[in-house]
């Protein structure tokens, strides 16, 4: 008898945790394909482009590229 209530207990807190992290899901992936559309955007988007130039030319930390520099490599 002890045995099968906590069995049931556990199964009601596996289902709230389950629940709960479905939910979290749920609200931060809300509007997750929106751009960049805050006052701080520029941030984020060359936060963005140093990480695309790191994959595509190479992964040197010393030496960031950026993609607004003119028509220099960055």
């Amino acid at each position: 008898m002890l045995r099968e209530r906590i069995k049931s207990f556990l199964s009601i807190d596996r289902t709230i945790l389950l629940s709960l992290i479905v939910l979290q899901l749920l609200l931060t992936s809300y509007h997750i394909t929106s751009p960049f559309l805050d006052y701080h955007a520029w941030r984020q988007a060359d936060t963005a482009a140093i990480a695309r130039n790191f994959y595509h030319n190479g992964f040197n930390i010393l030496y960031p590229q950026i993609d607004w520099g003119g028509a220099g490599s960055g």
